[in-house]
């Protein structure tokens, strides 16, 4: 964060300020009112504005006429750059007008300026580096978008699915098809995905719209045993019965993994739920003559 602390020489120093910003990954420009020509905006000077993410205003208000207070502080409402101004010059009709908008704050003096800035800049510091990780989508030409964050899922590509969250994505959001980011990366076989999507947050037992498969289900039917291994190890719920009736082990079964199996049965899953036909997980393997799948659910009962 950039911040400008517009200051002048006969008030306090913004030194605990200065401190309390850079301790918080902020960039501290000040600049004494004294020191700024008040006839012309030089370059230097322009360039500071433009680079401001935040501002602070804590001059006398003999310098209200001052011309280069005027555009900078001209310049940083109409950009809507959030800025926190002293009550010293609120006094100003055309300064009282701005106190009406959402993104100027007054401050009666430092220490009140302090704890303002020590309760919110976690806030400001998220809503920069959203604003930053944005910015860098935009730049590589990548819309902010459900679906381009599923394409980066499939693609394994962690760097820019972390810019998707800073810039504000839902993890629990779902494609346009409706598939949970997680069962995306459980259908493409990505276990760092997976591991990364719970670990910010996403539903673990979410469903998708298209097969109604739950992650775990859907790591099953691609018979992806580390994936499969790492929901159960999650707490992934083994029972879910999807719109098609079936349970993550009937899928299993049907599949004859056995590894996949055992690691369902051992955890929680029943054989003994049934799907629309009326058929369990112990049905279809006595159906089949899958005997060792058989005697496996029978000792897990």
């Amino acid at each position: 964060m950039n911040w400008l602390l517009f200051s002048s020489q006969k008030f306090e120093k913004m030194d605990k300020i200065e401190e309390l910003l850079l301790s918080n990954d902020g960039r501290c420009t000040i600049i004494n009112i004294e020191d700024v020509a008040s006839d012309t905006v030089d370059s230097s000077f322009f360039y500071s504005l433009t680079h401001t993410s935040y501002a602070i205003f804590n001059i006398p208000l003999e310098f209200m006429n001052h011309k280069s207070f005027l555009f900078a502080l001209g310049f940083i409402i109409g950009k809507e750059i959030p800025v926190f101004i002293s009550k010293s010059i609120i006094k100003s009709e055309f300064v009282l007008d701005l106190l009406n908008d959402d993104f100027v704050t007054d401050f009666s003096d430092l220490q009140n300026l302090y704890n303002l800035l020590e309760k919110n800049l976690p806030k400001y510091v998220e809503l920069e580096e959203k604003k930053n990780a944005l910015k860098v989508l935009f730049e590589k030409g990548i819309p902010f978008t459900p679906d381009c964050f599923s394409f980066q899922i499939a693609k394994n590509d962690l760097e820019l699915c972390e810019l998707f969250l800073k810039a504000g994505m839902d993890i629990n959001e779902r494609d346009s098809s409706g598939t949970p980011f997680l069962c995306y990366a459980a259908r493409n076989g990505k276990i760092d995905m997976v591991q990364w999507l719970l670990e910010n947050g996403a539903d673990i037992d979410a469903v998708s719209n298209d097969r109604g498969y739950s992650a775990v289900m859907d790591a099953v039917w691609k018979s992806n045993v580390q994936i499969v291994e790492l929901l159960v190890n999650k707490g992934a719920n083994l029972n879910f019965v999807s719109r098609d009736g079936q349970t993550a082990l009937i899928l299993a079964t049907g599949s004859e993994n056995f590894q996949i199996c055992r690691i369902l049965a051992e955890n929680g899953a029943d054989p003994t739920i049934k799907d629309r036909m009326g058929m369990s997980s112990i049905d279809y393997a006595t159906l089949f003559k899958k005997e060792e799948i058989l005697n496996l659910y029978k000792e897990n009962l």
